[in-house]
Parts: structure tokens; sequence; C-alpha cells
């Protein structure tokens, strides 16, 4: 039977400061290893400082609202996500998963996700729901 590890990938792993290439080539040689063991993986990956910088930047010209803040650093995780799923796509699934209503087949070893909504959507579906 194969096990599936869910990866919550911190943004600032994949962008302390610059692309971490060594970190990345690291991280893709340890899943590789373990999906020859039969493992499956979730990886869900944040926006980091990639985030912080998109953030600060537009903040510094104009007035944002948390919810535009939030869109920014969604944005990031979608862009880190792609990433990861770029360097990974030989064992990941055709796209990158950024709504985790849809349903899909999980047929290869590898599902990428990013971000979805800005937490005051995600408040008012639970309001409704």
């Amino acid at each position: 039977m194969e096990k599936t590890i869910v990866i919550s990938l911190g943004g600032s792993l994949i962008y302390p400061d610059t692309i971490d290439v060594d970190f990345l080539k690291g991280f893709r040689k340890l899943i590789e290893k373990f999906i020859k063991k039969g493992y499956k993986f979730v990886i869900y990956c944040g926006g980091g400082k990639l985030a912080r910088n998109f953030q600060n930047a537009a903040s510094s010209i104009t007035k944002l609202s948390n919810y535009d803040l939030d869109v920014l650093g969604i944005h990031c995780t979608e862009l880190n996500a792609h990433l990861v799923h770029e360097i990974l796509k030989k064992h990941a699934e055709e796209f990158v998963i950024s709504n985790p209503n849809v349903k899909i087949k999980f047929t290869k070893k590898i599902i990428v996700a990013s971000g979805w909504l800005p937490l005051i959507d995600l408040i008012k579906a639970e309001i409704v729901s």
C-alpha cells in the first residue's frame, strides 16, 4: 500500500532572498528517493519572501486592503508552486492545484498545490455553507 506524505513547503525555503537553487535540487533528490520507495506526495507551496516583497512594494506605492495583500500573496504561492512543479514534472500531475474543491485523479506520484482564496473569501464561504 502506498503512503502519501503531505508537505507544507514554506515559500521562505523556495525563495529566502532569491530562488534557492541548491535547496530545490536537494528537495527534488529527496522526493525522488522516497518515490522510489513507493511514496506519493502532496506538496503545498507558500509565498514566503517573494510574497512579502510584492506586498511591501505595492504598499509602498499605494494603500492596499488586507484582501489585496492576500491576493498578491496567493499569486506568489502560485508562482512558487509552478517552479516546484517544473522541477518535479516527470512525477507530478499535469497541473498545479489551486482549488482544493476540484476533484482530481491522483494517478502520478506528486500533486503540487498553491494558495487559493483570500482569508475573507474563505470566511464567507464557511458562513454560507
